[in-house]
């Protein structure tokens, strides 16, 4: 554990520019059922963007099977 204390620290920082306000970007993130038409790995996204409610999601890796998960937000 000691060698990790003299490690040096980095740190990756990612930007991205979007060219939409911010009503255009949650308008296409808060409709679940539209995922699958900008992403393909989506197969399916079932349930609403609401707190305490139950999302099922489905994905598809390129090169890998359906995967499916369940998300309580």
């Amino acid at each position: 554990m000691a060698a990790f204390a003299f490690a040096p620290r980095q740190e990756v920082v990612t930007e991205v520019g979007i060219d939409a306000t911010p009503a255009q970007l949650w308008a296409l993130l808060g409709d679940p059922g539209s995922y699958r038409d900008w992403n393909p790995f989506i197969v399916s996204v079932e349930g609403a963007l609401a707190e305490g409610e139950t999302l099922v999601n489905r994905m598809r890796p390129g090169t890998g099977n359906q995967i499916t998960f369940k998300r309580l937000c």
